[in-house]
């Protein structure tokens, strides 16, 4: 399945994060970070495929506690908006997208204003989330 990007609205979420924007949809709100190098989600019903097997990285949360994630896989944010190499985290309280994860991914470079933030796909030059 090719994904195909389609626009996502964003709105501001207050956190720790250095950048952090976040999207609701009907898989729960999902937050843009730019302090966290994957893609993190604590719930397993969102993922499409979810590997347990091979290697699972640990990794210090936020708020310092140690875990290790139970799988990665792949989670659909939209009919035709895929993102792969999730981390599942089941003691992770939010749904995290790793901004730099996105760049590399997608192919995307992504801009602030002062509020709002633009992520176009420079491969097929339209825009694949706003705010």
């Amino acid at each position: 399945m090719r994904n195909v990007r389609l626009p996502i609205p964003l709105s501001l979420l207050r956190t720790h994060a250095l950048v952090c924007w976040s999207h609701s949809t009907f898989l729960g709100p999902w937050v843009l970070d730019s302090n966290v190098t994957d893609h993190i989600s604590g719930n397993q019903s969102l993922f499409s495929s979810l590997s347990t097997s091979g290697y699972l990285p640990s990794f210090t949360m936020a708020n310092g506690f140690r875990t290790t994630s139970y799988g990665v896989g792949t989670v659909h944010l939209s009919p035709s908006l895929s993102i792969d190499n999730v981390l599942y985290v089941p003691k992770s309280p939010f749904n995290l997208l790793s901004l730099s994860h996105l760049t590399r991914s997608f192919e995307c470079l992504i801009s602030f204003t002062k509020d709002s933030v633009f992520l176009p796909d420079r491969s097929l030059g339209r825009m694949i989330g706003t705010r």
